[in-house]
């Protein structure tokens, strides 16, 4: 939710970078883009469901991709608007990466 509300926020008051490719720049033609999005969505949430239930990693990363997805499937595109220099992205991208760090650190380094 407040990626959804940041990023209204920022296309009424601000100048925001609208990305219709998939993540690190890859596109696809037509509706595939919407396609491989949905498959790749369904099967992590599968794979998290099963492999790391009510993982605060996990919830970040669905959170994340729903929120982009909304994006994608009602305006074709989704709003990027924090300049990191090499890339632009927004919040939903941030709670993505993060729920990643968060699994992999649960995953590869052992507890005490």
């Amino acid at each position: 939710m407040a990626d959804q509300i940041s990023k209204r926020f920022v296309r009424q008051n601000f100048t925001a970078s609208e990305n219709s490719a998939l993540p690190f720049g890859a596109s696809l033609p037509g509706q595939m883009n919407m396609i491989v999005v949905a498959a790749a969505l369904a099967v992590f949430i599968f794979f998290a469901w099963k492999h790391f239930p009510r993982h605060i990693g996990a919830v970040l990363i669905i959170g994340g991709a729903l929120s982009n997805f909304f994006d994608r499937a009602i305006k074709g595109t989704v709003t990027d608007f924090i300049n990191l220099g090499f890339s632009v992205i927004n919040f939903a991208d941030i709670a993505i990466y993060a729920g990643i760090a968060m699994l992999c650190c649960k995953k590869f380094i052992p507890r005490p």
